[in-house]
C-alpha cells in the first residue's frame, strides 16, 4: 500500500515538472515570435500591432494569421513555406513595396498548391506585382489590394485565380486595364475599381463575368460606361458617381436584377436617352432624386433629372403596357428603335424558317400518300 502511495506521489511531481517546462517553452517561443498570441491550439495566430519589421518564423497547423498594422517591408520565397495549412492571411497596413514570383509557393510538377482563401494586402505601398506572384493561389476567393500604388494590372496577375469571388482594387493609380483582365472569372461576385484614374475601359472588360453582383467604378474619369455592362444578368449594385459621364445609353442599362445605381456628380448631357434611363430607373426604384442627380443643357445650365421628362414628352414616350416578368417581378421595358428592328428581324427569320419546314413537310406527306396509293392500286400492299 505504501509503495502505491509513493508511486502516485512521484507521478504527480513528474506531471508538475512537465507542465512547468511546457509553460516556459511556450512563453519563450511567444517572445521569439514577436509577442504573437495563439488561439485554438495554435490554429489562429495574431501578431497585429507588435512592431514587426519582418515576419517571424512560424510553423505548425496555423490556419489564420494576422500580421496587420506593422512595419514589414518584404516577403521572401521562404516566408510561408512552413505553413501548409494557412487559409486566412492578413498583411494589411504594412510597408510592402512589391510581391515577387514564388512568394506564396513556386510552381513545379507535383507541388502542393496553397490553401489560402483570404488574402489582405491593402494599405501597403505596393507598386508592383509580378505576373506569377499568385500562381499557386488557386483556392483564393477574396483578394484585397486597395489603398496601394499600383499603376498596372494585367491578366497574368489574376489569371490563375479561378476561384476569385471578391476583388478590391480601390484607391490605386490604375489608368487602364486590358480587355481580358477578368477573363475566366465566372465566379466573381464583387469588383471594386473606385478611386483610380480610369478615363476609358474596354467595352468587353466584363464579358464572361456572369455572376457579378457589385461593381464600383465611382471616383474615376470615365466618359462612357463599358458596353459589356448589359451582359451582366446578375448585377444588382452599380456605382458610377463622381466620373465624367456625358451620356448613358438605354441599351447598356437593360439590367433586370439592378437594385442600386448611382450616377450623381457627373457631366451628363440632357437627352432623351438619359430621360428613358431615368424613367426606367424610377420605375424600378433604383434612383433617388436629389440635388446631385442633374444633367446639363447646351448652354451649361443644369436640369434636375426628376424634371427631365418635360423636355422629351413629344419626342419620346415610354409604353407602359409593354412589360416582361423576371423572377416573379414585373419589370417595365423601354422600347428602343434599334431593339425593335432587331427583334422584328429575328421574328421574321423564325417565321420564314417555320414556313419552309411546313412546306417541306407538306410535299413529303403528299409524296408518301401518292406512293402508298400507287402500290395499293397495283395490289402490292398486304392488308392486315
Amino acid at each position: 500500500m505504501e509503495s502505491c502511495k509513493h508511486t502516485q506521489y512521484f507521478l504527480v511531481v513528474i506531471l508538475l515538472q512537465l507542465s512547468s517546462t511546457f509553460q516556459i517553452s511556450v512563453s519563450s517561443a511567444t517572445k521569439e515570435k514577436g509577442n504573437c498570441t495563439y488561439n485554438d491550439w495554435g490554429k489562429e495566430v495574431s501578431c497585429r500591432q507588435t512592431g514587426l519589421v519582418s515576419i517571424p518564423t512560424l510553423s505548425g497547423p496555423v490556419k489564420i494569421l494576422d500580421i496587420s498594422d506593422n512595419k514589414i517591408t518584404q516577403l521572401t520565397n521562404q516566408t510561408f513555406v512552413m505553413l501548409p495549412f494557412l487559409e486566412h492571411l492578413d498583411l494589411s497596413n504594412n510597408r510592402l513595396g512589391e510581391i515577387n514570383d514564388g512568394t506564396f509557393g513556386k510552381y513545379s510538377r507535383g507541388t502542393r498548391r496553397s490553401l489560402i482563401k483570404f488574402l489582405d494586402l491593402s494599405e501597403n505601398e505596393l507598386s508592383k506585382i509580378e505576373n506569377n506572384a499568385f500562381k499557386m493561389l488557386s483556392s483564393l476567393s477574396e483578394l484585397y489590394l486597395n489603398d496601394n500604388l499600383l499603376t498596372d494590372m494585367t491578366k497574368n496577375v489574376l489569371g490563375h485565380l479561378r476561384s476569385l469571388e471578391i476583388l478590391w482594387l480601390s484607391k490605386n493609380k490604375l489608368t487602364h486595364l486590358p480587355h481580358d483582365t477578368f477573363q475566366g472569372k465566372g465566379d466573381l461576385l464583387s469588383l471594386f475599381l473606385d478611386r483610380n484614374k480610369f478615363a476609358i475601359l474596354p467595352d468587353s472588360i466584363f464579358r464572361g463575368c456572369w455572376s457579378l453582383e457589385v461593381i464600383n467604378l465611382s471616383g474615376n474619369q470615365l466618359q462612357h460606361a463599358p458596353a459589356s455592362l448589359k451582359d451582366l444578368p446578375s448585377l444588382r449594385y452599380l456605382y458610377l458617381s463622381n466620373n465624367r459621364l456625358i451620356d448613358i445609353s438605354p441599351v447598356t442599362f437593360h439590367l433586370w436584377a439592378l437594385e442600386t445605381l448611382t450616377i450623381e456628380k457627373n457631366f451628363l448631357q440632357c437627352s432623351c436617352n438619359l430621360e428613358q434611363v431615368q424613367q426606367w430607373m424610377f420605375r424600378k426604384g433604383v434612383l433617388h432624386t436629389n440635388s446631385d442627380n442633374i444633367c446639363y443643357q447646351s448652354d451649361n445650365t443644369s436640369v434636375n433629372l426628376s424634371t427631365l421628362s418635360t423636355f422629351c414628352q413629344e419626342r419620346s414616350k415610354i409604353d407602359d403596357s409593354d412589360f416582361r416578368t423576371f423572377g416573379g417581378k414585373v419589370e417595365y421595358t423601354i422600347i428602343v428603335r434599334e431593339d425593335l428592328i432587331y427583334y422584328n428581324s429575328v421574328l421574321l427569320t423564325c417565321l420564314t424558317l417555320m414556313s419552309v419546314i411546313w412546306f417541306l413537310s407538306y410535299l413529303f406527306s403528299r409524296k408518301v400518300t401518292r406512293h402508298f396509293r400507287r402500290r395499293l392500286k397495283n395490289g402490292k400492299v398486304e392488308l392486315m
